[in-house]
């Protein structure tokens, strides 16, 4: 899957405590030469106390892709439970097609990944390659 022209990430936690969610991207792309091209690495998505529940999802800032015209990334996602958990956090990408205007109804994005916890308060840290 490639990133497209506007983007942004949703978490919905269902692990049954409150997380901590922190998601990194390093983009690529093919230069004017054909060679691969990374960006520098950056947060996408930075956001803590994300309470338990089966519906509601949180996201991060749209991302204007038009001028970078970046393919694909790496992803590292970080998920931090404020206790033991049990259940799973789970990471989508959402795409616009109207310029970051109208995004997908709630959980209607693509499922990238995500993390499960069995009577766990570890943090749980996972890579995501989108290409």
């Amino acid at each position: 899957m490639i990133l497209g022209r506007n983007y942004r990430f949703a978490i919905n936690n269902q692990a049954g405590v409150a997380v901590a969610v922190t998601l990194q991207a390093r983009r690529w792309r093919f230069d004017a030469t054909g060679a691969l091209e990374w960006d520098a690495e950056a947060e996408v998505l930075n956001a803590s106390g994300i309470a338990s529940s089966a519906t509601a999802w949180t996201t991060g800032a749209g991302i204007d892709n038009s001028g970078g015209k970046w393919l694909g990334a790496d992803l590292e996602l970080v998920v931090t439970p404020s206790a033991s958990a049990s259940g799973s956090v789970t990471l989508q990408i959402e795409h616009s097609t109207d310029g970051g205007g109208t995004w997908p109804t709630a959980g209607g994005g693509v499922v990238l990944g995500g993390a499960t916890f069995s009577a766990s308060a570890v943090a749980q840290t996972k890579s995501i390659r989108l290409e």
